[in-house]
């Protein structure tokens, strides 16, 4: 039996260290994302494949359907800190992947992803919210919000990757006599 004051001291801080203990693994492992995100954070962390691409995609565009450009642009707020880091972790994967590449397996890579591009671009496709078939632009505004926002979740190495591959991937577009590309969102 328990009756001595220290043993009550005792006890009383093994609770108090026991409270303190659950409320910090309560508010440190607690999720305030969307099941959707968590679901969208888990497909983004598998390896690249075209099946999981594809599930990508289908996860977003059954969260967008429907959506306002508020409730479009607000999921998406929620979704991009999580999401964007890991997307340029993939994005820089699949670069050092290309740039190991012959120059002829380079320019047939870039046609298969040029031909995919355009023929979703024909089929109204895209991603939510870009504009054509998905709700309007951002504004000049937003944009610049976004991209201090993208300082944040890549890293120099990455982003000049990524401006390496526009450069050639828009290389080959206008070789191919297409339009080049911009970045998403952009209004080119």
């Amino acid at each position: 039996m328990i009756g001595s004051r220290n043993e009550k001291l005792i006890l009383a801080g093994c609770g108090v260290i026991a409270l303190a203990v659950l409320a910090w693994a309560y508010l440190h492992f607690r999720t305030d994302e969307e099941p959707f995100v968590a679901e969208i954070k888990a497909l983004a962390e598998e390896p690249p494949t075209p099946e999981n691409r594809d599930a990508m995609r289908d996860v977003m565009r059954q969260q967008f359907d429907g959506k306002s450009d508020e409730e479009r642009r607000r999921m998406f707020e929620q979704m991009a800190p999580v999401f964007m880091p890991i997307m340029a972790r993939r994005f820089e994967v699949e670069y050092d992947k290309f740039m190991a590449m012959t120059p002829e397996q380079r320019r047939r890579e870039l046609d298969r992803r040029i031909d995919a591009m355009e023929a979703a671009r024909k089929n109204g496709g895209g991603p939510p919210g870009a504009g054509a078939g998905g709700g309007t632009p951002p504004s000049a505004q937003q944009m610049d919000e976004f991209r201090k926002k993208m300082l944040d979740w890549t890293t120099p190495d990455q982003r000049a990757k990524f401006e390496s591959g526009m450069q050639m991937m828009n290389q080959r577009r206008q070789e191919r006599g297409l339009e080049p590309i911009g970045p998403p969102g952009s209004r080119r």
